[in-house]
């Protein structure tokens, strides 16, 4: 069984990657924002240029997503987006959108998903029928191509001329 905590933690989250396919649609119903957060408030500049990874749930550019924000004033890991920008460097939320964002991260919610099931299992599986319809999708593009440059060669070549011969059992035949 693989490393789920090394494979998700070790992940910058961007759109279309798999990691942020499985965490996104959670954020909502867990209360969670991306991968992990990391406090910079008391960081210097050389510290935080060492990052390995972006300090706002992991999120690349430090840019989470919309699905991240909340409104419930009585949950503590729901705070100011201005109050993220200072603790966790959160930058480029457009506060007219989203005034409040999660601050936990999702990672524990998701081990604990994979853990219970085979979820991960599910989104390989829905991956590859994806792949395979894209797949099939271009090759039937590819053969209607191949088609129509056929008949289009054939609309080009010249005609035999035909006869019409006169038989008693198919009067016009050719």
């Amino acid at each position: 069984m693989p490393d789920w905590r090394a494979l998700i933690s070790g992940t910058t989250l961007q759109k279309c990657s798999m990691i942020t396919d499985i965490i996104e649609p959670l954020q909502t119903q867990y209360k969670c924002c991306g991968v992990e957060f990391r406090n910079i408030q008391n960081m210097n500049a050389s510290t935080l240029a060492s990052l390995k990874k972006p300090s706002c749930g992991q999120w690349l550019n430090n840019q989470p997503a919309v699905s991240c924000g909340c409104d419930d004033v009585t949950d503590s890991n729901c705070i100011d987006v201005s109050q993220a920008r200072e603790l966790y460097g959160c930058d480029g939320i457009p506060e007219n959108t989203v005034s409040k964002i999660y601050t936990k991260g999702c990672l524990n919610d998701v081990l604990d998903i994979l853990d219970g099931s085979s979820g991960l299992t599910l989104y390989f599986i829905g991956y590859g029928l994806g792949l395979l319809m894209l797949t099939c999708f271009l090759l039937s593009v590819k053969l209607l191509l191949i088609g129509r440059q056929e008949i289009h060669k054939s609309k080009k070549r010249p005609r035999k001329k035909t006869e019409l011969i006169q038989t008693p059992s198919n009067p016009l035949s050719i």
